[in-house]
């Protein structure tokens, strides 16, 4: 596996029982892993970033609209899509 995520199967607790899960796990020592970059430079990536399927923003926001779907809501995740999206609206030039 190349990319910064590693499949693997995790045990993962429901309401009434345990079940194995096909999990993507990330390599904290790939050369793409970004967990050291503060609030600022993590949206600023997002907001500039475009891969190969679209912008990063997008992918924020579709993962995000997800988890709403399943019930997860008010989330780290929930939190970064509000502060990217008021970055964005303050330079719209940047989703360009």
């Amino acid at each position: 596996v190349t990319g910064v995520y590693r499949p693997g199967l995790r045990t993962v607790h429901l309401p009434e029982r345990k079940v194995a899960a096909c999990c993507f796990v990330v390599d904290r020592h790939h050369k793409q892993y970004c967990g050291q970059l503060n609030e600022a430079q993590t949206i600023a990536h997002i907001c500039n970033g475009h891969g190969q399927r679209g912008p990063n923003c997008e992918y924020l926001f579709n993962t995000v609209g997800h988890l709403d779907e399943l019930g997860i809501r008010e989330g780290p995740l929930h939190r970064l899509a509000d502060r990217v999206r008021a970055a964005l609206a303050q330079s719209p030039s940047q989703r360009e």
